[in-house]
């Protein structure tokens, strides 16, 4: 994500505050979401974030990830699955 300054900024825009400007309805991506539920996300046509605030279990934000991570990350299949392990032990015995 680039970091704005403060320099050259136009008169204009100095009074300008986030709530003019961003979405009120924001949508959230837990720090641990499953696959199905990115897939609905990205599908909904109203949903055109660049980014996505990441919450906790508690929803408190803990960080933001850019839509491109996201998409990066599952396309590459790069992602935790909850038999990871014994998967990985299965191929392993099979070679």
């Amino acid at each position: 994500m680039p970091i704005l300054s403060n320099h050259g900024v136009r008169e204009c825009c100095k009074n300008l505050k986030a709530d003019y400007m961003m979405e009120r309805k924001v949508e959230v991506v837990r720090a641990v979401e499953t696959v199905q539920n990115l897939k609905k996300l990205f599908e909904d046509d109203e949903v055109n974030h660049h980014a996505f605030p990441i919450v906790n279990q508690k929803g408190v934000l803990i960080g933001i990830m850019p839509r491109n991570h996201i998409i990066n990350i599952l396309k590459a299949k790069n992602f935790y699955h909850p038999h990871e392990e014994e998967y990985k032990s299965h191929l392993s015995t099979e070679q």
